[in-house]
């Protein structure tokens, strides 16, 4: 689902590939046949929004804290029978982190899970964070940044 006032936004192509491909994976691991599975690109003011949800096992509010950390896991995600190795996420947080943003999760237990990478568009006004170095700067770093059109078919 496309949503009509998504757009071209600047972000690095393959970042947003790689967000997408982690999240994805993640949904299709957790969620049982049967299962439904929604991806969702919108804007919500300066943010970009990719959004995966499904109706999987879900996340108790214990595991969502750890939730983006290198090599951690949840409960169910160690049962699984397609146990990964934790990195998908933390990827997915540092990518977004790159274009200024980060990973939102909301999550109930039995009922599904919702990975919102959030993207911040440029809006020609850098803003501090909390280590002093501005959005810009973290987006400077990317190797390659290309316009995405979420319209393309």
């Amino acid at each position: 689902d496309i949503a009509p006032n998504a757009e071209t936004i600047s972000a690095d192509e393959r970042a947003v590939k790689q967000i997408l491909l982690n999240l994805l994976s993640n949904a299709i691991k957790f969620t049982p046949e049967g299962g439904r599975i929604d991806v969702r690109v919108r804007r919500d003011g300066a943010r970009q929004l990719i959004e995966v949800t499904d109706t999987g096992c879900g996340i108790s509010d214990e595991e969502v804290v750890r939730i983006g950390t290198p090599f951690a896991q949840t409960e169910s995600g160690k049962q699984s029978a397609q146990a990964g190795t934790g990195l998908g996420l933390a990827i997915v947080r540092g990518l977004a982190e790159l274009h200024g943003g980060g990973l939102e999760v909301e999550s109930t237990v039995g009922r599904g899970t919702t990975m919102r990478a959030v993207l911040m568009l440029d809006d020609g006004a850098p803003e501090d964070d909390a280590d002093g170095v501005t959005s810009l700067d973290a987006r400077a770093r990317l190797e390659r940044v290309r316009q995405v059109n979420w319209n393309a078919s």
